[in-house]
């Protein structure tokens, strides 16, 4: 008999999927994505994967996820920012799909950085979220 093999979810799929349902509940429309559509919405979430262990036992990957918040003005990309992070600290309570989340701890506070490319107000915020990997 063969080992289980035990794979961690896609951190990016999982987070998208749970913030976008979490947008759509509240009638507001974001749209969140772990690549910038072209062009590019003038409210967006991006999630990327920016660091962290990977796995830190043979059943729990911990990767820190950045989440770069676009919006029309700085207020509001603040504030989609901190909605954001209030959002994703929830998640382990909240998210309803197949993987099982732990703990999201936050990492940094919603910081301003406008982007590099068009100057557009954006803010970003970066936490660690604990995943449990799953047997295929």
């Amino acid at each position: 008999m063969s080992a289980e093999i035990l794979v961690a979810p896609d951190p990016i799929a999982v987070a998208v999927q749970y913030l976008a349902a979490e947008f759509a509940a509240r009638e507001l429309p974001v749209t969140v994505a772990g690549r910038i559509p072209n062009p590019r919405p003038a409210r967006l979430i991006r999630v990327a994967v920016t660091g962290g262990p990977g796995r830190v036992s043979l059943v729990v990957a911990s990767p820190i996820l950045t989440f770069d918040c676009w919006a029309e003005s700085d207020p509001a990309a603040s504030d989609l920012a901190s909605l954001v992070a209030a959002l994703v600290l929830a998640m382990p309570d909240r998210y309803t799909g197949p993987a099982v989340l732990y703990s999201a701890t936050e990492l940094s506070f919603p910081a301003e950085q406008p982007d590099p490319d068009t100057g557009s107000p954006r803010y970003v915020w970066s936490a660690q979220v604990a995943m449990r990997a799953q047997a295929i």
